[in-house]
């Protein structure tokens, strides 16, 4: 089965209304590996010739985050939000460097992610786990 399909079904079987709208968010947030912020999202579909609102992008996208389905990212480059299905095989750390204004991803050794997920787990007796470990680096400058 594929994700986009896997999506909606669990959405459907949640009660949610599938709506082509909803549908083209899921399908425009797995058209790639980097998040996409709101605007994106909208102008993504618009090119598509899809007819979306702003604020029906805000409240599917507040669904699949309430869903555990998207996670927010800060888009430190853009000064805002991105949004991301979240991808439970990857493991990585989001490094944005601010001498250059890049984002790099760098993946955690599973030894680390494993510790990181029991100590939350345990100390907090959750249930799902998901984990985003977001940092802002910049070089030591000359002087």
């Amino acid at each position: 089965m594929k994700r986009e399909d896997a999506i909606i079904n669990y959405l459907s079987e949640k009660g949610y209304r599938i709506t082509q709208n909803r549908i083209d968010i899921i399908k425009c947030l797995l058209d790639d590996n980097h998040g996409h912020t709101i605007n994106e999202i909208v102008l993504h579909l618009k090119k598509k010739n899809k007819t979306i609102n702003v604020s029906s992008a805000y409240n599917t996208i507040e669904i699949l985050i309430d869903e555990g389905i998207v996670d927010l990212n800060t888009n430190y480059k853009l000064k805002g939000t991105s949004y991301e299905i979240i991808n439970s095989n990857e493991k990585h750390i989001h490094v944005y460097d601010s001498n250059n204004k890049k984002e790099h991803n760098i993946d955690l050794p599973d030894h680390i992610f494993k510790e990181i997920e029991d100590l939350v787990r345990n100390k907090l007796k959750l249930d799902t786990f998901n984990l985003k470990i977001e940092v802002l680096a910049k070089k030591k400058t000359k002087g």
